[in-house]
């Protein structure tokens, strides 16, 4: 990860490729950030997102491109500066017909059900 200012009370950034500094392939990016009131989710197709007019605080962001493996990071905003952020995101594994292989579930990770 790489990490560099942003305008305060902002958190942005784009997901590369582990392997290389090219955008993630696919492009299409789904950010998703847990704030104190709840969550916000962002989807762009250039492979980047945005989240303005935060307070300073913790925040947990959760991002995926098109065909990758799910990234979360948990982050630390202060009061003067934002991030600005350089994620890398793995392709996920192909299945023998060259298919990525997606894992749904209605459960979280502890059991309980989504609803």
């Amino acid at each position: 990860m790489q990490i560099d200012v942003a305008p305060a009370g902002e958190i942005s950034g784009a997901l590369i490729q582990a392997s290389s500094s090219t955008r993630a392939d696919g492009a299409f990016a789904i950010a998703d950030l847990q704030l104190p009131t709840g969550r916000v989710v962002r989807k762009k197709a250039d492979g980047g997102f945005r989240f303005d007019s935060l307070p300073a605080g913790t925040y947990v962001l959760r991002v995926q491109a098109l065909a990758h493996n799910i990234r979360v990071d948990t982050l630390r905003l202060g009061d003067s500066v934002g991030l600005r952020l350089t994620l890398p995101v793995t392709p996920m594994a192909n299945d023998a017909c060259g298919f990525s292989t997606v894992k749904l579930s209605n459960e979280h990770r502890d059991g309980s059900p989504i609803f």
